[in-house]
């Protein structure tokens, strides 16, 4: 469920921030759009750096997995501000949150 909720936070984020992706979501299929956020996880998954023995793969794998991971925080933390900013919540946690 938690896997749900993040695809839809990325899948809004990307479709308002770049205008041509956002005509592909809208043409699009609903299980196509859903490719988005399952090669994110895709990739997180391929990149973690599991039983490397090699010290510059694995620095290697480490970098790219840390990027593909930030990406994924970034377009989830972005895609919930619009929601979050609805809330009623205390004014230390909005500001915060922006």
């Amino acid at each position: 469920m938690i896997w749900y909720f993040r695809g839809l936070f990325t899948i809004g984020y990307l479709g308002e921030r770049f205008r041509q992706l956002a005509t592909v979501i809208a043409e699009s299929l609903w299980w196509q759009v859903w490719l988005i956020p399952l090669s994110i996880s895709a990739m997180e998954l391929f990149l973690w750096p599991h039983r490397e023995r090699r010290l510059g793969i694995l620095s290697i794998r480490l970098i790219l997995w840390g990027a593909m991971l930030a990406f994924d925080v970034l377009t989830t933390y972005r895609g919930m501000l619009p929601i979050v900013r609805q809330q009623d919540l205390p004014l230390v946690l909005v500001a915060d949150w922006r």
